[in-house]
């Protein structure tokens, strides 16, 4: 019996994973708007528009800092034998996230949102899911080679797992650079501030 999911199967679940949570972090944002969980950075992680007075260091740490703390307990879960369940809850996770700041973002703004949605948060929230995607493929593959070492199977190359996480982590830094000018300077000449 095979004990590993098949790529295509693993993909259908990641992104399964990420649109349930989506969908729930919608609903929860729509059912109890003012649930304190949901304004937390924990929760939200780098995504919303709370740019007002920020300076550009202070809005680079807001974008990116709780990313980079979860994905770097994204690897920390790889390398345990239970990691992939975990992989999946984390992307149901961020997919609450984007769901309740989108959520929050339509009942402030209405249908106005849209516009502001699709220029100012989708670009990261998209660009971020998918390297968290990628992190938990990772982090998969690498708890599977736990597995099959731990049944007497070749042990699995560490440094290269590591160097991943570290690609993957400076291409969410780039991401939220991007994302920091971009509101910086977009924001600002579409709003007229």
């Amino acid at each position: 019996m095979k004990q590993e999911l098949s790529c295509e199967t693993g993909n259908a679940v990641m992104w399964i994973s990420v649109f349930t949570g989506a969908i729930s972090g919608s609903i929860l944002k729509a059912v109890i708007p003012d649930a304190g969980m949901l304004r937390t950075a924990f929760f939200r992680q780098g995504l919303g528009l709370e740019i007002r007075n920020s300076e550009i260091g202070e809005l680079l740490l807001h974008l990116c800092g709780i990313p980079l703390l979860w994905m770097l307990f994204a690897a920390v879960l790889g390398t345990s034998l239970a990691g992939k369940p975990l992989g999946f809850g984390l992307l149901f996770f961020r997919g609450m996230a984007v769901g309740a700041v989108l959520c929050e973002l339509y009942l402030l703004q209405g249908a106005g949102a849209f516009l502001t949605a699709v220029l100012f948060v989708f670009p990261f929230a998209a660009a971020g899911t998918f390297l968290f995607i990628l992190a938990v493929r990772e982090m998969n593959r690498f708890s599977a080679a736990l597995i099959r070492c731990v049944q007497g199977g070749e042990s699995p190359e560490v440094r290269l797992y590591l160097l991943r996480f570290l690609v993957l982590a400076g291409f969410l830094l780039l991401t939220g650079g991007l994302q920091c000018i971009w509101l910086k300077s977009g924001f600002a000449v579409m709003t007229g501030k």
